[in-house]
């Protein structure tokens, strides 16, 4: 007995034997198919982004202390990079003219010495910091996001008040728990995760695939399972269909989630937003 077979049963109130089946497959298959979703198998590709490239900054030698793992100083150059690029705090939390010195956190800190030729080399998240910030987006700190950096748009101005557009987190394989939770947090200040993608040489196994506007292949996962993200890229690759993620909780309720795949110069991203088909 398949799945829709023990769907229709339910819907003719006919009595089904569910100790055939994985009951969390189940309820995400019959919860799919009262949201519209169809059995149904068809190519579509997982969507890639190309992000646009700007100025990288251009930073010269000035004087400077270092405590601890973060730059101090009152160069006119620590001045410029600030107000041209916004590397670097001055002052109190938006409180500039509070005090005279700009301070850079441990990520710029790493990232002015590693283009100052003092370091030589970055560790992956420091990589990551200096891929966007040579591309030239705003880098931030995403703690009070819950991940690691926020970054801004190209376009971005201080004076506008405007709002970054990404979270980044480090982390590709998740709880997901930890997954819902990044994943709602972002989304109610109007932002969006992404997470490093590597390739992998392991697969998941589509669940069974389903069209709702679009074919996809659907990846069950319960409450508590552990997700390879650039895992379910991989999958989704082979098998040439968009993934859609399904999270099961033990109520039968189902968070579902898209991913897209984003292009920096030579590096992919994996951006994750609820399903609103």
């Amino acid at each position: 007995m398949n799945y829709e077979q023990l769907f229709q049963n339910e819907l003719n109130r006919v009595l089904i034997d569910l100790s055939r089946v994985d009951l969390y497959k189940y309820r995400a298959y019959r919860q799919l198919r009262l949201e519209g979703f169809y059995p149904e198998s068809g190519i579509s590709n997982i969507e890639i982004k190309e992000l646009a490239i700007g100025e990288c900054p251009k930073i010269r030698p000035f004087a400077y202390t270092l405590i601890g793992d973060m730059i101090i100083s009152l160069s006119r150059e620590a001045y410029r990079i600030y107000n041209e690029y916004w590397l670097g705090t001055k002052g109190a939390y938006k409180k500039e003219e509070f005090s005279p010195y700009v301070i850079f956190d441990r990520y710029e800190s790493e990232y002015i010495l590693y283009k100052l030729g003092k370091i030589n080399q970055l560790r992956e998240d420091s990589e990551i910091f200096t891929l966007f910030r040579d591309s030239g987006y705003i880098v931030k700190t995403g703690y009070k996001y819950g991940g690691i950096f926020r970054i801004y748009g190209l376009n971005y101005k201080r004076d506008n008040r405007e709002h970054s557009k990404y979270i980044f987190n480090i982390n590709r394989v998740l709880n997901s728990i930890e997954l819902q939770r990044i994943v709602r947090v972002t989304e109610g200040v109007n932002k969006i995760p992404i997470f490093p993608y590597r390739k992998t040489n392991k697969r998941y196994r589509e669940q069974f695939t389903m069209r709702k506007n679009d074919y996809y292949g659907i990846y069950v996962f319960r409450e508590n399972s552990k997700i390879d993200l650039s895992m379910v890229i991989d999958s989704a690759i082979l098998n040439r269909r968009k993934p859609l993620v399904t999270i099961v909780d033990q109520e039968g309720d189902i968070l579902r989630l898209d991913m897209e795949l984003l292009k920096l110069r030579d590096k992919y991203f994996i951006a994750i937003y609820r399903n609103r088909s």
